[in-house]
């Protein structure tokens, strides 16, 4: 048990730690130290056989989440570095109304606690405590939705706590009826109920199954619940939002697959997997129409994750060697869509604004970050070779395979117009003549070093997998009767 507790704990006495350093050096240095060893011990429990002691544990599932998140919170921790010294230091003029000088103490704080509550929320075996670090994720990261303290960050902030407060309420309300399924079982556990099977009472575990979806799916952001997301991810600072789609969304979709895991075990199987191709492909098909003409750059990326959750939740929710191309790609959007965030921060401290139609000549004036957002633009599309593509291939050949040809046609139809779409914003941004006025100047490294590196960890994705990344993908895949064997 402190093998697998040592990663929560560490990161929220880390957290704790920050609010009294008074040394903006020492807290940037404590971000990042605490950012590594989490990391390393990720991949340690990665490495080693599942440890399940009870209400925490790791089986295929929780690893893979759980080394993303710390890949991805490693990947903002670096790039903070720089976020934080721009902020003050290399501030345009006029950028004035996106950066502050919001204390440090409350950034770093946040981000470590961010971190312990979503590792918890990954290796929580326990319903209620799982439900409990899913909510302590929502309270950790809505003070830095509000960091830089415009008008329109307290509005998503608050619009973010009270949207995802109340999806949290409905999901404690399904977990009352999970426990109502079977009031025998001892343990209020995935492994307890899984164990319980055909006992579990149909009818409720249906409607558990449904509220649970309901509410966790506000977090996750599948549409119509997703109202929260653009707002947050568009007004919080660039490594934030990276988080936010990156890391935060695959937490509560995990909530959403421990109930799923018991809903297979009930005989409820297939409705469950309808319910998720159901809000998959309504979440794909809404994004596409707000993608078409986006002028936020952010909010763009922003809808992107609500058509990737839809891509993933769509996967998994088709079965067979779909689920184990679903969870491949809830890994390659967080890869690609970090990279992405990061570098739109870096366009957003060069250009004071979000709009794309003020954003011109990006290949002339950033070139490395125009290199970033071009191949970012490829790789969020699924274009190949491309991890995306690998992952989203996987899941239309399995559709293709089961004859849901209908449903083929939509979900190619979507990809098609999404590529245009985002394409023709990309591009027009960087490929279009600079203004006269704004001069190019040498990119930091610590700006562009993580996004070039989530960006080649994704490309080699879809070139190469490696054998203990299959075998956590197939045993995952096995636990909702998938995979590709």
């Amino acid at each position: 048990m402190i093998r697998i507790l040592f990663p929560t704990v560490i990161a929220a006495m880390a957290g704790i730690i920050a609010f009294f350093i008074r040394s903006n050096t020492w807290r940037r240095a404590l971000l990042v130290t605490t950012a590594s060893v989490h990391l390393v011990f990720s991949f340690y429990l990665g490495a080693i056989k599942p440890i399940k002691a009870g209400w925490i544990g790791t089986d295929s599932l929780s690893v893979i989440f759980l080394v993303t998140v710390s890949l991805m919170f490693f990947a903002a921790a670096v790039y903070s570095i720089f976020y934080l010294t721009a902020d003050r230091h290399h501030e345009p003029e006029n950028a004035s109304r996106y950066l502050s000088s919001t204390p440090e103490s409350i950034y770093t704080g946040c981000m470590l606690l961010l971190l312990s509550t979503m590792t918890l929320a990954v290796t929580a075996r326990h319903f209620a405590l799982q439900w409990v670090s899913i909510e302590a994720t929502t309270l950790a990261s809505a003070p830095l939705i509000y960091f830089h303290r415009s008008s329109r960050s307290l509005e998503a902030a608050w619009k973010y706590l009270i949207i995802c407060s109340v999806g949290i309420a409905i999901a404690l309300m399904g977990l009352f009826f999970l426990r109502m399924t079977s009031p025998k079982v001892s343990e209020f556990t995935v492994d307890a109920f899984v164990a319980a099977g055909s006992s579990l009472d149909k009818k409720w575990l249906s409607a558990a199954f449904i509220i649970i979806l309901v509410g966790y799916g506000t977090k996750m952001g599948l549409a119509p619940l997703h109202t929260w997301l653009p707002d947050a991810h568009s007004e919080a600072p660039a490594p934030v939002s990276a988080l936010l789609s990156g890391a935060l969304l695959n937490c509560a979709f995990l909530g959403i697959m421990r109930v799923h895991q018991v809903a297979n075990a009930g005989g409820i199987g297939v409705m469950a997997s309808e319910l998720l191709v159901m809000f998959g492909i309504f979440s794909i098909g809404l994004a596409t129409v707000f993608i078409l003409r986006q002028p936020d750059f952010k909010r763009l990326l922003a809808y992107s994750s609500v058509e990737n959750m839809g891509i993933i939740a769509l996967g998994v929710g088709v079965g067979g060697g779909a689920v184990f191309g679903g969870l491949f790609h809830a890994v390659n959007h967080s890869l690609v869509k970090v990279a992405l965030f990061l570098a739109a921060g870096n366009i957003l401290a060069r250009y004071g604004t979000r709009e794309s139609s003020k954003v011109r000549g990006l290949a002339s004036i950033m070139p490395t970050t125009a290199f970033i957002w071009t191949m970012g633009l490829i790789a969020i599309t699924g274009t190949p070779p491309f991890g995306t593509f690998m992952s989203k291939f996987t899941i239309l050949k399995t559709m293709t395979a089961k004859g849901m040809w209908s449903l083929t046609a939509f979900f190619m139809a979507f990809l098609v117009i999404i590529f245009a779409a985002m394409s023709y914003i990309v591009l027009k941004m960087v490929f279009t003549p600079p203004p006269p006025e704004m001069p190019e100047k040498p990119e930091r490294t610590l700006s562009w070093i993580m996004p070039v590196i989530l960006l080649v960890t994704a490309l080699a994705a879809g070139i190469y997998m490696p054998e203990i990344v299959r075998n956590h993908l197939e045993q995952a895949s096995a636990l909702f009767g998938g995979g590709l064997k």
